[in-house]
């Protein structure tokens, strides 16, 4: 898979298998799992369940690094115009995973496809930094300016 966002796949409609059970911790669906996989033009078994992680944002992060790509959190609204997943209270009233560009939800893998009804944060897709970038604050996104003595 090429890390160049603009040679992204178009956006596969991939169906989350596992379903949240309202008020049961226990029971995590694969909505995240699901958006991942659509967002990147995978199929669903091709990326781990990631809320089964406590930490799920930074094993979402490692996961795609390894892919050749990184994850920049953003509050919403509104939901970006690049690709990414945005999660947030869905209208069954449980926390949920969806696939945003061009500032709308573009999939939801709910088999409902209800979307959500409160946006919390979106994580945009973009390139892992390279060799140059590694150098840059990952706030600004500059780099420091470096005086040799």
């Amino acid at each position: 898979m090429t890390t160049d966002l603009r040679n992204l796949p178009p956006i596969s409609e991939v169906t989350q298998s596992l379903l949240a059970v309202e008020d049961d911790a226990l029971v995590p669906g694969n909505c995240l799992q699901a958006a991942v996989a659509a967002a990147l033009g995978l199929p669903l078994d091709a990326v781990p369940h990631l809320g089964t992680f406590t930490w799920w944002d930074t094993a979402l992060k490692l996961w795609l690094r390894g892919r050749g790509f990184d994850a920049r959190q953003v509050h919403v609204p509104p939901i970006p115009s690049e690709r990414c997943i945005v999660t947030g209270k869905s209208p069954r009233g449980v926390y949920h995973a969806v696939v945003g560009e061009h500032g709308e939800v573009a999939w939801d893998p709910h088999p409902s496809r209800g979307g959500l009804v409160e946006g919390a944060a979106a994580w945009i897709i973009e390139p892992w930094p390279t060799p140059e970038s590694d150098r840059a604050c990952l706030v600004c996104r500059t780099i420091p300016e470096v005086s040799v003595v």
